[in-house]
C-alpha cells in the first residue's frame, strides 16, 4: 500500500505513529509519539495569541480612557461654553489647561466672548442712551406741536385736546362746563 501515513497507537487516541518507506527497499523508518506533544506548540501558540489579544485589548481601553480626559472632556465642556453664549451668557469662560490646540481654542474663545461681553454691554448702554435721547426730543417735540412757537402760549391743537378732556370730565362729575373766548382786536399787529 502506502508509501508514509500516520498509525494511532495501542492506546487508542493517546499516541500517534508516524511511518515512512525508505526509498528503493522495503524498509520503513517508524516514529511514535503521544498525542499531547503534538498539541503543545498549537496550545502554546493560541495562549500567547490570546494574551497578545488581552494587552492589546487592555492597551485600547487605556489609550481611550486617555484621550477621553485629554480630548473628549475638554472638549465637552468647550461645546458647553459655545452653549450658553447661544443663550446670551457671555460671562462663561473656559479654564484653559495644557498648550494643545483644545486649549488655544479655549482661549480665543474665552478672548472672543469676553470682546462680545464688552460690545453687549456698550450697545446696552448706546440703546438707553439713544432712548433717553429719543424720549427727550420727543418730549420736546410734543411741546412744540402744543405750543405756538412765536407767543409760547398753547395753540389749536392743545385747545382741542383740552376741550376733549375736559367735557370728558364735566361729563363723569356731571358738572356744567364753562367755555370764555375772547377778540382781541388788532391781534395781527400785536402777532407782528
Amino acid at each position: 500500500g502506502q508509501r508514509s501515513g500516520f498509525v494511532s497507537g495501542a492506546q487508542a487516541g493517546k499516541q500517534l505513529a508516524a511511518y515512512s518507506q525508505i526509498a528503493d527497499t522495503s524498509w520503513f523508518v517508524v516514529s511514535t509519539i503521544p498525542v499531547s506533544k503534538l498539541t503543545i506548540e498549537a496550545q502554546s501558540v493560541r495562549d500567547k495569541s490570546i494574551l497578545i489579544g488581552l494587552a492589546g485589548f487592555l492597551v485600547s481601553i487605556a489609550l481611550a480612557l486617555i484621550l477621553a480626559r485629554s480630548i473628549s472632556a475638554p472638549l465637552e465642556r468647550l461645546v458647553h461654553g459655545m452653549r450658553q453664549t447661544e443663550t446670551g451668557n457671555y460671562a462663561n469662560r473656559m479654564t484653559p489647561e495644557g498648550s494643545d490646540e483644545l486649549t488655544v481654542l479655549a482661549r480665543q474663545f474665552n478672548e472672543m466672548a469676553s470682546k462680545v461681553d464688552r460690545n453687549n454691554v456698550q450697545l446696552e448702554e448706546r440703546v438707553m442712551e439713544r432712548t433717553r435721547d429719543l424720549a427727550e426730543a420727543n418730549g420736546k417735540l410734543s411741546a412744540l406741536s402744543l405750543t405756538d412757537g412765536l407767543t409760547g402760549i398753547a395753540n389749536r391743537r392743545r385747545f382741542d385736546d383740552m376741550l376733549a378732556q375736559e367735557l370728558q370730565r364735566a361729563a363723569r362729575a356731571k358738572a356744567p362746563l364753562a367755555l370764555l373766548m375772547l377778540d382781541v382786536d388788532f391781534f395781527k399787529n400785536y402777532n407782528d
